[in-house]
């Protein structure tokens, strides 16, 4: 029997009694975000393991019976059981039961149509727009570490008038419509690219226009506020970013090192949106360049997905005697049986940490694949490496 995981708080010491959790962007979120349900379902059951006492509603095939198995013999306390949803009608209705019962929703996503919002949520839905929308970012940063950036209205934009701006830039879009994990963002390293960004974008009022930065390591900076106002610093990962600006994952451990004047300025920001009435979780992009310069250039208002491999990793590690980690969600192209065998598998190696799972049968997914969300520990970033090889030899990729 492993020794048990304690994380660093847990979402009902966060918030306290009352409440619940819904991580789940609705499925009408904004135009760019793929309708790959699925894949949305397949992360809502990664807030378990650090809930506490706290009800999480998650997707059925996020907390079967078998997956939840996997987490306790991993070493995790379930002490709440998963309020689980089966498609998208199952779980409005799961929130209006919550209203019911006088059940406060503790909402990551704003539901676009206020007729589906939850009758009763735990920060303003206004306030959690302001605060993740891209164009208001200079009102939040302070200006020694905002990116070079421009607010314009898309209806005068065309591509002759961004010849201004130096190629490559970033193209987002600056809406209260929620995002998340690159989406709504565009790498443009070349004329095509802004053009191509531009039409995408059409239908939407704003957009920001942001020089891009070279960067040696790209932070995501993690905080909780508590229900008294209170602002905790949880932790920093390195982000895995792909090509496109797409998400992959994180790397924890001694060797992230963010500078402390980063720290204390993300505090900063956290506090402001804390006297404005947020509470909960924020995570905050933040580019590291050459000549030790840092550069804060997005907000997420919201459970990032950092953050809880941030709030299991120091127990995680304590345990293994292995320092560095890396958080990624990795898919299984055979049954969700075997995927679970393969992960016991590698858990008997002390060097690998689920905590979360997928079955898309639970959900009637055709064509989707399971998943398991998960910690790789070693004792270096190149030893990870070399077990990252490990997993993919069992088919996790």
């Amino acid at each position: 029997m492993k020794s048990p995981v304690i994380p660093k708080t847990t979402l009902f010491d966060l918030c306290g009694p009352g409440h619940a959790f819904n991580s789940r962007a609705p499925e009408n979120s904004a135009a760019w975000v793929p309708r790959n349900a699925a894949s949305a379902d397949a992360k809502t059951g990664n807030q378990i393991v650090i809930a506490g006492a706290m009800p999480v509603l998650c997707s059925a095939g996020s907390a079967t019976d078998d997956g939840l198995e996997l987490l306790r013999d991993a070493g995790f306390a379930i002490t709440a059981t998963p309020v689980t949803y089966r498609d998208e009608a199952d779980r409005y209705a799961q929130l209006q039961r919550f209203a019911g019962q006088g059940v406060i929703v503790i909402d990551q996503h704003v539901q676009r149509d206020a007729s589906l919002r939850p009758a009763a949520t735990w920060v303003d839905p206004a306030l959690l727009s302001w605060l993740n929308n891209k164009g208001n970012l200079a009102e939040l940063v302070p200006a020694f570490c905002l990116p070079e950036r421009e607010l314009c209205d898309l209806a005068s934009l065309d591509a002759a008038a961004l010849q201004k701006h130096a190629l490559p830039l970033l193209i987002k879009v600056a809406t209260d419509a929620t995002s998340g994990g690159g989406l709504g963002v565009t790498l443009c390293k070349t004329a095509a690219d802004v053009g191509q960004a531009l039409a995408n974008r059409r239908g939407y009022e704003r957009l920001v226009i942001e020089h891009y930065i070279p960067m040696v390591k790209n932070f995501c900076v993690n905080y909780a506020v508590a229900s008294d106002g209170v602002v905790l610093y949880l932790g920093t990962t390195e982000q895995i970013i792909d090509a496109t600006c797409g998400y992959l994952g994180n790397r924890l451990g001694p060797e992230v090192a963010p500078p402390e004047k980063l720290i204390e300025t993300g505090r900063e920001i956290v506090q402001h949106a804390a006297r404005l009435g947020y509470r909960g979780f924020a995570g905050m992009d933040a580019a590291l360049t050459g000549d030790g310069s840092f550069y804060i250039y997005d907000l997420n208002f919201r459970f990032n997905g950092s953050t809880t491999p941030l709030l299991i990793h120091d127990a995680v590690a304590r345990r293994a005697g292995l320092p560095c980690a890396e958080f990624r969600i990795w898919r299984y192209p055979g049954s969700f049986g075997d995927m679970l065998r393969a992960a016991r598998d590698l858990m008997d190696t002390g060097r690998f940490v689920p905590f979360g799972t997928f079955d898309p049968a639970a959900m009637g997914a055709a064509g989707a694949v399971p998943c398991i969300a998960g910690l790789l520990l070693g004792e270096s970033r190149d030893d990870i490496v070399e077990q990252r090889r490990r997993l993919k030899s069992v088919g996790l990729v």
